[in-house]
């Protein structure tokens, strides 16, 4: 390759200039506006003039290189017209910044600044259409509508931040909310499919349209995070909790069966524990979390509805009152949770169920624990038998079993409250087992009427000669009727 080949590869195919231009119209417009006065808004207004005339001579040029063939230097002045358009100078805070106090009195700032801060994201759309219009891109009004809206939003957002109220707190929470709104931006980077050959004349610009979403949304969380330079704002944990949400999300729709539910889990929890620090806006983290979980399962088929259904039942139960849920929404949450392990066949979702029918019952009183565990056992042992059958050789048997132990105590310490309940269980148990040849369910339920026994003895149990004599003789017969038995079915189980 001689002198004259590399010359024309490096300054004119990969025309430095350009680069070279914008570095210049980049660095000249901070040096002016840091020169000029600032609390004069003419000069804020020049300096915004300077770079959308600027932006227009970009565009042209690109214009013209395509029509004399010139592909190449064409793009990479396609390019840096897009990064001007996404306001990479930040002209946008500069009008903001004459404004100080977000009031249209008369005599206020904010007369002047709100008209001009208007004007100025009208213009940010008819830009990036008329690349598009430029490099013949078909197909791209999603894309120009998607980054329109985003470009036409930046200047205005920092008023919306400032209008939110005069305390801290609630502007706090205005920036957070703002700052959420690059996370679907980044979903929409991320999950837009690719330009096709036929949709975008030239490979490079085919390239530059590729990264044009990552550009917006890199952008749109640029200007979001300056933002923090206003008075009482700072950037917390909780401002990536929908960031982090939306890549597990589109990572686990990209894979397939454990994996993804891995993914999912690991979006849903770590976006909520982000959610925690800052302002904490965990509630509506939580029905955002749950709505996305909802949008995956219908896509994908994901059994996620566990995460879902508790993400949106708290968010709710949260925004509507704030304090410890009461009885109604944990009774409507197991009823959600029953319904959905139900359509997805997941025994986690009825798990859960059990455990928001026990905290139903142990919501009228911290002593109703044990009467808690024993309601919530009981609900999965009946459901399971229902919908999991061919689970119930074990788990509607380890319910009950679980159900038993759980009402011991209160059993030993008053008999007469909660006898009738373990012997109804007890006896469903010992039933069910006998019915259906199940050991374990006979275990469960003679176990059962052992403690019965033994706990409500005091009943029962001879208190004199005459009692006792009764006793023996209602076991003599007892023994002699079950001796008679086991022996009368002997033969037959020869035979």
């Amino acid at each position: 390759m001689t002198w004259r080949d590399r010359s024309h590869r490096w300054f004119v195919e990969y025309n430095p200039l350009y680069f070279a231009s914008a570095m210049c119209v980049f660095a000249g417009v901070w040096l002016v506006s840091a020169g000029l006065p600032v609390d004069h808004f003419a000069s804020k207004a020049a300096v915004v003039g300077i770079t959308e005339a600027y932006q227009l001579l970009l565009i042209l040029g690109a214009w013209l290189l395509l029509r004399a063939g010139q592909r190449r230097p064409a793009a990479l002045l396609g390019l840096v017209a897009l990064l001007f358009a996404l306001d990479v100078a930040f002209n946008g805070e500069r009008l903001f910044s004459h404004a100080r106090t977000m009031s249209l009195a008369p005599g206020m700032r904010a007369r002047v600044a709100v008209p001009a801060s208007l004007l100025f994201a009208f213009f940010g759309p008819v830009k990036l259409a008329l690349l598009a219009r430029v490099f013949r891109l078909k197909g791209a009004g999603a894309f120009v509508a998607v980054a329109g809206t985003a470009v036409f939003l930046l200047p205005l957002l920092p008023y919306a931040i400032e209008g939110a109220g005069p305390l801290d707190a609630s502007r706090r929470l205005a920036h957070l909310y703002v700052f959420w709104l690059g996370a679907p931006l980044l979903g929409w980077a991320l999950a837009r499919p690719g330009w096709k050959a036929e949709e975008v004349d030239g490979l490079r610009a085919r390239r530059i349209a590729i990264a044009a979403p990552f550009l917006v949304a890199g952008l749109f969380v640029a200007h979001a995070a300056s933002w923090c330079a206003f008075a009482g704002l700072a950037l917390t944990p909780a401002h990536g909790a929908p960031y982090a949400l939306t890549v597990f999300l589109l990572w686990a729709a990209r894979l397939d069966g454990r994996r993804a539910e891995l993914a999912a889990w690991a979006g849903a929890l770590g976006a909520m524990a982000l959610s925690t620090f800052g302002d904490r806006p965990v509630a509506t983290m939580a029905l955002l979390t749950g709505g996305a979980l909802l949008s995956l399962i219908a896509r994908s088929g994901l059994r996620l509805l566990l995460p879902a259904i508790v993400c949106v039942f708290g968010g709710a139960f949260l925004l509507a009152s704030g304090g410890p849920p009461g009885c109604a929404w944990t009774l409507a949450l197991c009823a959600a949770l029953t319904a959905g392990a139900a359509a997805q066949r997941d025994l986690r979702c009825l798990v859960a169920a059990g455990v928001a029918l026990g905290a139903a019952v142990v919501g009228f009183s911290t002593s109703n624990l044990p009467l808690g565990l024993m309601a919530g056992a009981l609900w999965v042992a009946a459901t399971s038998w229902l919908i999991f059958p061919e689970l119930r050789g074990w788990l509607p048997g380890a319910a009950l079993a679980l159900a038993l132990a759980a009402d011991v105590v209160p059993l030993w310490r008053e008999p007469a409250p909660t006898a009738l309940w373990f012997l109804g269980t007890s006896l469903l148990a010992l039933g069910l087992g006998f019915a259906y040849r199940m050991p374990l369910y006979k275990a469960a339920g003679t176990a059962g009427l052992a403690v019965l026994a033994a706990a409500t003895h005091a009943m029962y149990a001879p208190r004199s000669m005459l009692s006792w004599g009764l006793l023996l003789l209602a076991f003599g017969f007892a023994f002699l009727v079950a001796g008679l038995a086991c022996n009368l079915r002997a033969p037959e189980r020869h035979a």
